[in-house]
């Protein structure tokens, strides 16, 4: 916004300067014997295009962008004003072009550009299995997690997580569905997140295939 101002300010004070030249010009031919008429015909006429002047001045200013962009938006504000049923559609469009832009942009940013909030998460990879083929998947049995972990000699440290759903059928529930993730014992230390409040997932937790730790099954809330 300053910088559109000082534009307007200095483009104000070519005209003016412009006019100031002029007015000049004007005074001095009426000294020389002339009406005030004819010595203002004879100086524009003599001095040349005062607004083609002013916009040479302003092109090489690098501003006629300006010029050309307000000239632009103040041709399409009447075209808009006379056809109600054109800028309706013209109003609808945008709407719909910037709302499906901005989904897909939200959407490449969750998945593609903003980092997961953890630890270090540049650091992070996923294991899977490559078919015969070629194409690889994620998708792997706990036992051969258990191999990969106690034999890893590559990476830092070995997560698993596996996403699952299920829909509330006890007693007096909307019959809600649930979205989840069941995830090794050393899942969070991995990740480096810890619980914000009470305690997250532990090894010990994970210590009995099939029923979790000593005190069974624990779950943790997002």
């Amino acid at each position: 916004m300053k910088r559109l101002l000082e534009r307007l300010r200095i483009r104000r004070s070519i005209s003016e300067e412009l006019e100031a030249h002029l007015e000049e010009k004007t005074a001095a031919l009426m000294e020389s014997g002339l009406t005030e008429a004819e010595a203002r015909l004879r100086a524009r006429r003599e001095f040349g295009n005062v607004a083609l002047i002013a916009e040479d001045s302003r092109k090489s200013l690098g501003w006629t962008w300006f010029d050309n962009f307000v000239v632009d938006l103040r041709y399409a504000f009447r075209t808009l004003r006379r056809s109600p049923g054109f800028t309706a559609v013209t109003i609808l469009s945008l709407a719909l072009g910037i709302g499906a832009n901005t989904a897909i942009f939200s959407l490449l940013d969750a998945l593609v550009l903003k980092m997961l909030p953890v630890s270090n998460p540049q650091e992070l990879w996923a294991i899977g299995l490559t078919e015969t083929t070629g194409k690889a998947r994620t998708v792997h049995s706990y036992p051969l997690y258990v191999m990969w972990r106690d034999h890893n000699r590559s990476l830092g440290a070995l997560a698993a997580a596996g996403t699952t759903s299920w829909r509330d059928t006890s007693a007096g529930s909307n019959r809600a569905l649930h979205t989840g993730a069941f995830v090794s014992g050393n899942y969070f230390d991995v990740l480096g997140v810890p619980a914000l409040i009470g305690r997250s997932i532990r090894p010990a937790d994970d210590s009995i295939e099939g029923a979790g730790g000593p005190q069974g099954a624990v779950a943790m809330l997002s």
